[in-house]
């Protein structure tokens, strides 16, 4: 998997070089900087670590990039032990929080909301926190309990910055990859599902960016930390450059062959991640 670099600055100046007669669209450009320096980066290690440990020095040896979860701590250290010299980075679910189905049951652990009662307490006090749609109805991702957040509510993303802070105060992450980020409203009229706070793609992409900015603002100047996304259901590319502003990477799911279900683990991990 070879990695890309978002190019912020192209060059500071630029003339042309001019080429006998022809036409100035066909002449050569010279700039007057060189491009950045790309940076490669190989393959990434997305998400679990494998299920035989024994593997785990082949996933040392041979991926620079590792993308794990709360709990993969074991797994982390043992991966350093073996040689991994790579960033690593702590897989959170960035659009939804989990219902486990009760206040006692322990969600899962990739997701802000980790804590036993974290869902009943949202629910109860804090329902404003869940997005729904103009119906009044919350809405579900998918049979896994978990219910979509609303990215522009501000004690929302006060939670959210709370818990990932303190999930990054382990020196042994380098940050934090955030999953469906999404860039327009198609994950919702997938479902048939219009929003009464976000009618628009551009007002649910000023929610998101307004979230990655307080995001991106702590993790980068407090705690020295990498901010990576999985930005879905892209539509406009300047959306992606808009979050690209607070990102220093991000991933294009099914970017060289579909995803689903149907594909085996090995193929879904063959996602490009790139530096920004």
């Amino acid at each position: 998997m070879i990695g890309c670099q978002q190019i912020k600055t192209l060059f500071s100046g630029s003339g042309t070089i001019p080429l006998g007669d022809q036409p100035e669209e066909t002449q050569i450009k010279v700039y007057s900087a060189p491009l950045p320096t790309f940076k490669p980066m190989q393959f990434v290690w997305f998400y679990k670590p494998p299920e035989n440990p024994a593997e785990l020095s082949t996933v040392a040896s041979n991926y620079s990039f590792l993308i794990l979860t709360c709990n993969d701590e074991p797994d982390r250290e043992r991966l350093a032990e073996y040689g991994a010299a790579g960033e690593v980075l702590q897989y959170l679910r960035f659009e939804a929080v989990m219902d486990p189905g009760d206040c006692q049951t322990k969600p899962f652990q990739n997701q802000a909301s980790d804590l036993e009662g974290d869902f009943c307490q949202i629910n109860a006090q804090h329902p404003d926190w869940l997005l729904k749609d103009i119906n009044g109805n919350l809405i579900k991702n998918n049979t896994s309990g978990y219910v979509v957040i609303d990215p522009g509510n501000p004690e929302w993303q006060s939670f959210f910055l709370e818990r990932v802070s303190g999930f990054q105060k382990d020196p042994g992450w380098d940050g934090v990859f955030l999953d469906n980020v999404d860039a327009s409203l198609g994950r919702f009229s997938t479902q048939g599902k219009l929003l009464a706070r976000y009618p628009y793609d551009k007002s649910y992409q000023d929610a998101v960016a307004a979230h990655l900015a307080s995001l991106s603002k702590d993790l980068h100047q407090n705690q020295h930390k990498l901010l990576f996304a999985n930005i879905t259901f892209l539509k406009q590319p300047e959306v992606w450059f808009r979050y690209l502003a607070y990102l220093d990477g991000a991933m294009l799911e099914a970017f060289a062959a579909d995803r689903g279900d149907r594909l085996p683990d090995r193929i879904r991990m063959a996602e490009p991640v790139g530096y920004c």
